[in-house]
């Protein structure tokens, strides 16, 4: 019976360790996701203010010219790869987000659902409301309802 016991705290203890860690490494692909939407809003930015140095600088606001002065320009072409790589990380980011918050979700709604699977008894019921209570509180996962 104590055997029993111990081996599902230790299962317990290692579903809400596996929890948090797929909670933290969510928020830490989130805030890189963020991090990038900064980087191509600057870079964009960056961008028009180029584009518009090059048109009025340079009086070829609706000449032929125009592509060729943006096309030699290296500061213009820079700012296009910036943007470039800033679109690309932003894009890897996404999709890492929505696989992190999939598998998050996944295993806490699991846990949900096998609630009353890995709390059988009274006295364990207690240490369930213990548990889901310190998992709030301390990592902001609600494991009372879905």
């Amino acid at each position: 019976m104590k055997n029993r016991l111990a081996e599902e705290r230790e299962g317990i203890r290692v579903l809400m360790n596996e929890l948090i860690a797929r909670k933290d490494k969510w928020e830490v692909v989130e805030k890189a996701k963020a991090r990038w939407s900064l980087f191509l809003l600057g870079c964009l930015a960056l961008l028009v203010f180029t584009v518009y140095r090059l048109i009025f600088g340079t009086g070829a606001v609706f000449s032929h010219r125009l592509i060729s002065v943006l096309t030699t320009d290296p500061f213009f072409i820079g700012a296009i790869g910036l943007c470039a790589i800033g679109y690309w990380q932003l894009r890897f980011f996404s999709k890492k987000e929505d696989k992190a918050e999939k598998e998050y979700e996944e295993l806490r709604l699991d846990i949900i659902v096998r609630s009353a699977e890995l709390w059988e008894d009274d006295r364990s019921w207690k240490k369930r409301e213990q548990t889901y209570d310190f998992m709030k509180r301390v990592h902001g996962v609600n494991l009372y309802h879905k």
